[in-house]
C-alpha cells in the first residue's frame, strides 16, 4: 500500500471526549473473541515520530492502568481526568491493547481464551493485520512493542511471530521490544525471593531456608511441565514471602512502602469508578462491557 493512500494526522478525524486526541476500538480475533485498543497520537510529530505498543502483563491485567497511572497520556486525579505532561506519546504515537482477549475492555468467547504464548501471538498477528488495514499511516512505520511484568512473557513470543516475512512484507516494521520488571523466566527468576527478601529484611533467615526449599520444589515442577501443581506450589513460595496476607505487610512493588490497597497495593478506586461511568464507556462504544484491573480467568 502506497504512501498516497495513507492518511496524515490531520486528515484523521480525532475523536474530542477526552482531554487528549485519541481513536479507540475492537479488532475481531474470532468471531466471538475482540482485541480492544486505545491509540493516542504523538503530541510532537504524528507522521513521523514511531509507533509504541504498550502491553500490561498480569497475565490479564488492562492497560488502562497505564493509560491513567503509568505512562499513559491521561492520569485521574480527584475524580477529574487530565493530561499526563510526561506521556510517552511526548514523542511517538502510543498504543495499548487489552490482551489477551478477555482482559480490560476486550471479550473473550466461551473456551476461546488462550492457553500458551504461541496462541496469544497468534491472535496479536490476527490484531496488528487489521490494524494497519484501518490505519494505513503506520505502514512501514518504525515499531517498538513494550510492557511490564508477564509482558515478559508475551513481547518475546509476539515479537518473534511478527518478525515473520509476512508481517514485513505487509509492512509491520518492527525495530526493537523492552521489558520493564519483566517476568520472562520463572526457574531462574523464582530462587531471587529468598535472597532478596531476606537481604531488604522482609523475611527471617528461619523463613529464607523454607523459601529456598520451596524454590527447588517449585523448579523441579516447572522443569516437568506440571501446570496446576506448579502453580500452587510456586506460588506458595511467594506466600512464604508475603506471609500468606491479603495484606502483605509491605507493597510488593517497591518494598520501602505498606500495602494500604490489597491486592495491588495501589488505590484503584478512581479508575473504576471512571470507567463504570455509563457516557465514558458510550464514548468508548463498551458500553455493554464489564471491566477489571486484572480478569482472574485470564490470570
Amino acid at each position: 500500500m502506497g504512501r498516497a493512500q495513507q492518511l496524515s494526522f490531520k486528515e484523521r478525524k480525532w475523536n474530542d471526549f477526552f482531554p487528549v486526541k485519541e481513536l479507540h476500538g475492537v479488532i475481531p480475533i474470532t468471531e466471538t473473541s475482540d482485541l480492544f485498543y486505545w491509540l493516542f497520537p504523538s503530541r510532537n510529530d504524528p507522521d513521523n515520530d514511531p509507533l509504541v505498543i504498550w502491553l500490561t502483563g498480569g497475565p490479564g491485567c488492562s492497560s488502562e492502568l497505564a493509560i491513567f497511572f503509568e505512562n499513559g497520556p491521561m492520569e485521574i486525579k480527584g475524580g477529574q481526568v487530565k493530561i499526563n505532561p510526561y506521556s510517552w506519546n511526548t514523542k511517538a504515537n502510543l498504543l495499548f491493547v487489552d490482551q489477551p482477549i478477555g482482559t480490560g475492555f476486550s471479550k473473550a468467547g466461551k473456551g476461546e481464551l488462550p492457553k500458551n504464548e504461541e496462541e496469544v501471538a497468534e491472535h496479536f498477528g490476527i490484531f496488528i493485520g487489521t490494524f494497519l488495514k484501518q490505519f494505513p499511516e503506520y505502514i512501514e512505520r518504525r515499531v517498538f512493542i513494550t510492557g511490564e511484568s508477564y509482558a515478559g512473557h508475551y513481547i518475546p513470543h509476539i515479537a518473534n511471530y511478527l518478525s515473520a516475512a509476512e508481517f514485513r512484507a505487509a509492512g509491520f516494521n518492527l525495530i526493537g521490544i523492552a521489558i520493564g520488571n519483566g517476568w520472562v523466566d520463572p526457574y531462574n527468576q523464582f530462587p531471587g525471593y529468598a535472597s532478596f527478601g531476606f537481604n531488604n529484611r522482609l523475611i527471617s533467615r528461619h523463613t529464607k531456608v523454607l523459601v529456598d526449599i520451596g524454590v527447588k520444589f517449585c523448579q523441579l515442577l516447572l522443569r516437568f511441565e506440571v501446570p496446576k501443581l506448579k502453580l500452587t506450589v510456586c506460588d506458595y513460595v511467594q506466600g512464604l514471602v508475603q506471609k500468606f496476607s491479603l495484606k502483605p505487610n509491605f507493597n510488593v512493588y517497591d518494598v520501602r512502602r505498606t500495602c494500604d490497597y490489597p491486592p495491588l497495593c495501589y488505590d484503584m478506586s478512581e479508575i473504576y469508578s471512571y470507567v463504570s461511568r455509563r457516557d465514558v464507556r458510550e464514548a468508548l462504544g463498551v458500553a455493554d462491557r464489564e471491566w477489571s484491573a486484572c480478569n482472574p480467568d485470564v490470570y
